[in-house]
């Protein structure tokens, strides 16, 4: 078995250590140029393994009795798909939890944050280490072929393209339509990496705030705002959080206010500390005569523009020196 650095692109050498026939692999966690990996063989043991320059052992053989056709890794836990079931084992104690039978498609998982994802048919199941259900279940267009995850979203590789689903509230978030063929999907973590079998392509997340933008420009107010809570709202204090939530509503309710949904735009303005003097600018024939609101706005945001050209051409000109 081969493997090869996401960050180079080069092949880690040496090979893995007995892995001829490799059935299925998983990799724990990665740190660089570190990871963690397990592989099962022809025997149906499945084998462990830790890099770090060097392939050693990095926890006992596990054998399952069977072929694994799909395995995911977390910590102490693997889960994995077989023939015609998933189980979850502990690496610690050996106990093996059964999880749920299917008959007709193939077994696919991935792991998550502290869950895996599991495929059934049209269906995606989430649960935690125990084998718990932790999410509502995601429904697909159509059973998938492969499965990856990439914060905050759940994907599912289909013959046409790959469906992307919020893992939260499981709706659809966008279809990316891909060329026909026998495609592999490897998503984890902030890589997205489709094969064709004989190149690798790199799928690039468009940034959230454009996400966000393009959310309220549709007026799907509720999923920028769930977007927003999932991806910034952990990394900001309870002050810069309120305030960017504020701003967003505000964004919200001048566009549906532009557009003369008054009441959808009143509803979402309601949440704001919004000057009253912004919605009446939108409409110029509604403000006096003698309002100067709107030339003092175009004056601040002339400024503001003014003052972002000269910090350009100082750090140009630090630059240059």
């Amino acid at each position: 078995m081969d493997t090869w650095n996401a960050f180079t692109v080069e092949r880690v050498t040496p090979n893995v250590p007995q892995s001829r026939n490799v059935n299925a692999f998983a990799v724990n966690s990665s740190r660089g140029g570190e990871f963690r990996l397990c592989v099962q063989v022809k025997s149906r043991r499945v084998l462990f393994y830790e890099y770090t320059g060097q392939y050693r052992s990095y926890a006992s053989d596990l054998a399952l009795g069977e072929a694994a056709l799909a395995m995911a890794w977390h910590d102490v836990t693997l889960c994995v798909g077989l023939r015609s079931e998933y189980r979850l084992y502990d690496l610690i104690s050996g106990q093996c939890t059964p999880l749920f039978s299917f008959e007709r498609t193939p077994p696919l998982v991935t792991y998550l944050r502290n869950e895996f994802l599991l495929a059934n048919e049209s269906v995606g199941v989430v649960v935690n280490t125990r084998g718990e259900p932790t999410r509502a279940s995601i429904q697909y267009n159509e059973p998938p072929i492969g499965v990856g995850y990439h914060f905050p979203y759940a994907l599912a590789l289909q013959p046409c393209g790959i469906e992307v689903h919020n893992l939260d509230t499981g709706a659809i978030a966008q279809h990316l339509p891909m060329p026909q063929g026998s495609l592999t999907l490897m998503a984890q973590g902030q890589y997205t990496l489709l094969s064709n079998g004989t190149s690798v392509l790199a799928l690039l997340e468009v940034p959230v705030e454009k996400q966000i933008d393009a959310l309220l420009r549709a007026r799907k107010v509720d999923a920028a705002v769930q977007l927003f809570k999932q991806t910034t709202a952990a990394s900001m204090k309870g002050h810069e959080y309120e305030s960017r939530l504020r701003a967003l509503y505000e964004r919200a309710g001048l566009v549906a206010f532009h557009s003369l949904y008054f009441q959808e735009a009143l509803k979402y303005l309601d949440k704001t500390d919004v000057d009253p003097r912004r919605l009446l600018a939108l409409f110029p024939g509604l403000l006096s005569s003698d309002s100067t609101y709107a030339q003092q706005r175009a004056a601040a945001a002339a400024a503001a523009a003014s003052g972002k050209v000269r910090t350009a051409k100082s750090a140009a000109a630090v630059a240059a020196n």
